[in-house]
């Protein structure tokens, strides 16, 4: 099951809000979700954004991937998470060149 954290919509027609969840990525966007981590509601000028950032390292660590409109309002409210993201990406590009090297390496 692959894990993304996105926004889940909600609230009436010219007056939304979301959700930040994590949900399995074949869900629908409105569909169900694993957990709620926060809010964003665009039409507020203060404390729009909110995120648990403990819950979302958690994720993250177990795979789960952001999506790039989350990735924007984690570097405000979240930046530690986001750290914590690029890190495991990094870490991830570097055993795919390993796994590369080994096999060019074994012809």
């Amino acid at each position: 099951m692959a894990l993304k954290i996105r926004l889940r919509q909600q609230g009436s027609k010219n007056r939304q809000t979301y959700r930040i969840v994590v949900a399995d990525s074949h869900t629908r966007r409105d569909g169900k979700y694993v957990e709620n981590l926060g809010f964003y509601i665009p039409y507020l000028t203060e404390k729009n954004c909110e995120i648990d950032e403990d819950r979302m390292m958690y994720w993250l660590q177990k795979g789960a991937q952001m999506s790039d409109q989350v990735k924007s309002l984690a570097a405000g409210a979240a930046p530690n998470a986001l750290k914590v993201f690029s890190e495991q990406k990094k870490a991830i590009r570097a055993r795919k060149v390993a796994k590369k090297r080994a096999k060019k390496a074994k012809a």
